[in-house]
């Protein structure tokens, strides 16, 4: 388990990676436009360093993996995973109970929106394939970081969520029973998948959006979302820890 926000040092420079908190504010995507000096802000107190560029999605629990290059910034569309390897570019997705996943090595990063639907579809295996295919990372020499998510305790199944599960049987070995309640790990899907693709590093985040303190959950605070973001720094300040 981490604290929420992590600046690593690697060969070639810095990885910070992080999650807001719920006394951080409330990121929704129509709201982000208009709060990147805050971004801004808490990225220079957590970390003491900015972007150049900020790059956000419109998310669609969907499979779709972004690369972002040279001019990408701000919303550049629907999918719920980017990849970079340029240095300064701050990749974000916005959660409240799915699992914000980070992807880091010294030389690109990547972070992924994975709910139920978009777990079920393989946005994480795809994100990391893009990695090997774009920037020649291969999953073994990842780090995998799961970021604070609604843990199997707290995830109730919908009627509407089992009848997704019929599709994806293969999945329902992470279904469990408590009293007339079907409970769901999201996190175990996502494990199973990163033994799937050879990613051999995972770390945790165990902190639960809808228990746990200072955190947003959608099945309690509705339309208020968390801000997840990574970025790969070959220009960080030397005195970073």
């Amino acid at each position: 388990m981490y604290r929420g926000y992590m600046t690593i040092a690697t060969a070639t420079g810095h990885v910070i990676s992080g999650t807001t908190s719920r006394s951080d504010g409330n990121w929704h995507v129509d709201r982000l436009s208009r709060q990147l000096d805050s971004l801004a802000a808490l990225l220079a107190r957590r970390h003491g360093k900015a972007p150049r560029r900020v790059v956000w999605l419109e998310q669609v629990h969907g499979a779709q993996v972004v690369p972002v290059g040279d001019t990408e910034e701000g919303g550049i569309g629907r999918a719920d995973a980017l990849i970079t390897d340029r240095p300064d570019v701050l990749l974000t997705v916005r959660t409240a109970d799915c699992v914000p996943i980070f992807l880091e090595s010294p030389e690109a990063v990547g972070i992924v929106h994975a709910g139920m639907a978009g777990a079920l579809k393989q946005v994480f295996p795809r994100a990391v394939r893009a990695m090997r295919r774009e920037y020649k990372i291969r999953p073994e020499d990842l780090t995998v970081r799961f970021g604070p998510h609604i843990c199997q305790s707290c995830y109730t199944m919908s009627e509407r969520n089992l009848q997704l599960l019929e599709r994806y049987p293969e999945a329902k070995k992470h279904l469990s029973t408590r009293g007339d309640k079907r409970l769901f790990s999201l996190v175990g899907v996502l494990t199973e998948q990163a033994g799937s693709v050879g990613v051999r590093r995972i770390e945790m985040d165990a902190r639960c959006t809808f228990h746990g303190e200072n955190l947003f959950s959608s099945r309690r605070n509705h339309d208020h979302r968390l801000l997840s973001y990574i970025m790969l720094t070959r220009t960080a300040r030397s005195d970073l820890a």
